[in-house]
């Protein structure tokens, strides 16, 4: 039998854009795909350190934090919350009040660490802290970027 709308065959199941393109419409979706993301490069990071260079599990996580939170601000700031807000206050604003947060992440970080390395991975255990944190984190960004959105 003879299909009567040609269309509905030939649409490629994830060749199209629209599928990809409505899911980036959602803040929450760009979040986790940042997310994500910076999660990858600090693992990459975390694992170099710890286990190429051999430093202890709290120095490789206390640098790759780091990394990820460059990386994090950037594109949590441009990809996700689509702030492009350039003006030097504005930006001053954005990264002290992140980095007030960051500040309270690492060392809620540091802690796990430092209570639970001897019983669990690094790895499990900075996975199983950035979880915990990208539920609050969301949050604040949000009102963060977009309170000086505009300013």
């Amino acid at each position: 039998m003879l299909n009567k709308n040609p269309d509905s065959h030939d649409k490629p199941l994830f060749g199209s854009a629209s599928i990809l393109s409505r899911l980036f419409e959602h803040t929450a979706f760009r979040y986790l795909f940042v997310g994500g993301s910076a999660y990858v490069i600090e693992m990459i990071a975390l694992y170099t350190l710890r286990y190429s260079l051999n430093l202890s599990p709290l120095t490789s996580v206390a640098i790759s934090f780091w990394v990820g939170f460059i990386i994090a601000f950037v594109l949590q700031k441009t990809i996700t919350f689509q702030n492009y807000e350039r003006n030097a206050k504005t930006i001053t604003k954005q990264l002290l009040g992140y980095s007030m947060l960051v500040a309270f992440n690492y060392g809620f970080t540091l802690i796990v660490v430092a209570v639970l390395h001897e019983k669990l991975n690094v790895l499990v255990i900075r996975t199983a802290t950035i979880a915990t944190i990208t539920l609050w984190n969301f949050y604040v960004y949000s009102k963060l970027f977009r309170l000086t959105k505009n300013a």
